[in-house]
């Protein structure tokens, strides 16, 4: 059990109950997972390279090819 100040003043006995930790829990893994992305996407845009028409002539530039 942990206590924590309440606003009025004073402590309040503070718990997690079923709910509360499986929102907890969902929101460090969203923080997780959010910073693994980034760097990923990071990667895919240094990554990214010109695209190319058959026919000659560029169809996406570099910048393009890695935001799309």
């Amino acid at each position: 059990m942990m206590r924590v100040l309440a606003a009025e003043g004073g402590y309040q006995a503070f718990r997690l109950r079923g709910i509360e930790w499986f929102w907890l829990v969902f929101s460090f893994g969203s923080a997780v997972l959010a910073i693994l992305v980034v760097p990923l996407a990071v990667l895919v845009f240094l990554t990214s390279t010109r695209v190319v028409k058959p026919q000659g002539g560029e169809a996406l530039s570099f910048v393009q090819s890695g935001v799309f």
